[in-house]
Parts: structure tokens; C-alpha cells; sequence
């Protein structure tokens, strides 16, 4: 691959994960506004749980991704998570994917975790394929590569919950 194809390949990937975590925001609900909010770290002794839920939430994630479902993609989000991803802009998140033909090849594989403090971050790497458009020859390229996603897993009033899950630059 020529490095102006690797370029466009890398300016489509930014634009996508600032496409997902830009700082619009919506409304959240009265009610979790009005909540107290108290966050814990993970116990070395909850850590299965916490990778068994960890791991529940990116296979839906993913599963959100490739089916465009809102819902599922902000379930279990923590409230500031859900405010950055508005259904508006996970719609136009879907639409550039259906665009470049963006598609998922076979599983994502979990590559472990880190210890953050009061989060734990859990790492899965993906291949995508997408196609794109060679603005001189105005051909279409099908480019593969791998993607490295992270999902940052907290505690949330006893509760795990998602503060990020995103592709990582």
C-alpha cells in the first residue's frame, strides 16, 4: 500500500473516531441529573466479573455497529457517554460506514486489560475492509486493516459502566 493510500486510509479512521466522540451533547434526563453519582474502582477480587461484563458490552457494541442499532450501542453507557453520542450522530457515524462499505471481517479478538486506578481499560483488535475512492484515477480501493478499540469499564453507584468504547488513533 503507497503512502498516500495509507494517508487517506488514516484520515478516514480519524474522522470516524472523532466522528463518535465529538463534544456535542444532548439532553440527559432530569432524573440521572438529579442522581448521586458514586464511582468506585474495581476490587482485584471482582475482576472476572468486571472482564464478563466488559466483554458483554463490546460483543454488543459490535453487534450495534454492524446492525446500526442505537440503542444497543449506548446500553450501559455511563451519562456523560450517552450525552456525547447522540442517536443524530451515531446515524451519521452508520451512514459513512454504509458509504465506504465498511465492513467488520470476522470476530473481534480481546487482547486483555490494564489497570487504570478507578477504571480498567479492556483492548479488542478488529480487521476491517472499506472501500475507497482514488480521487485521480477515481477507482475503488478495498483496503484491510486492523483496528485496536478500547473500552474504559468503571463503577458506577455498584453498577459497571462504560465511560468509552471507541477505536483508538
Amino acid at each position: 500500500m503507497n503512502k498516500k493510500t495509507r494517508f487517506i486510509l488514516a484520515g478516514l479512521c480519524a474522522v470516524m473516531m472523532y466522528g463518535i466522540t465529538g463534544c456535542q451533547s444532548t439532553k440527559v434526563d432530569d432524573k440521572e441529573k438529579n442522581e448521586k453519582h458514586e464511582y468506585s474502582g474495581i476490587d482485584e477480587k471482582e475482576l472476572a466479573a468486571a472482564e464478563k461484563a466488559a466483554q458483554s458490552y463490546a460483543a454488543d457494541y459490535f453487534k450495534a455497529l454492524k446492525e446500526g442499532n442505537y440503542d444497543l450501542y449506548v446500553k450501559g453507557r455511563a451519562p456523560e457517554a450517552r450525552e456525547k453520542m447522540s442517536r443524530q450522530k451515531f446515524d451519521q457515524f452508520i451512514a459513512m460506514h454504509k458509504e465506504h462499505k465498511w465492513e467488520m471481517l470476522g470476530e473481534p479478538k480481546y487482547l486483555g486489560s490494564m489497570d487504570k486506578g478507578l477504571i480498567r481499560v479492556y483492548l479488542w483488535v478488529i480487521k476491517v475492509q472499506v472501500e475507497l475512492k482514488n480521487p485521480k484515477t477515481k477507482k475503488m480501493n478495498t483496503l484491510r486493516q486492523d483496528i485496536l478499540y478500547s473500552m474504559s469499564l468503571g463503577k458506577l453507584n455498584g453498577k459497571y459502566i462504560v465511560g468509552y468504547f471507541g477505536p483508538q488513533g
